[in-house]
């Protein structure tokens, strides 16, 4: 076992600790690292379609705020994680 790997097996998350299997953990932090990768990318692809005019403004705002909000839900899970990890 790698000694991130040993270091993730001891985290406490939620009421499980993960002992010698950190699969689980290292997958729902990958995940969360992927879906901000992509919500970031709609974003950027959302600014460009608008600016390029090919979106109206009100369909923009609409998904701009529902992206934002996604955006936000996952750091503050990644800030949540990282916060239960140094307990």
């Amino acid at each position: 076992m790698s000694s991130a790997c040993a270091y993730i097996g001891l985290i406490k998350h939620g009421n499980d600790i993960y002992e010698g299997n950190c699969q689980p953990i290292l997958s729902f932090v990958q995940n969360l690292g992927t879906n901000l990768k992509v919500t970031q990318q709609k974003l950027d692809k959302l600014v460009s379609a608008y600016l390029d005019g090919d979106i109206e403004k009100e369909i923009y705002l609409e998904k701009k705020e529902e992206l934002t909000k996604q955006k936000l839900s996952l750091l503050k899970q990644k800030e949540d994680f990282g916060q239960k990890g140094k307990n």
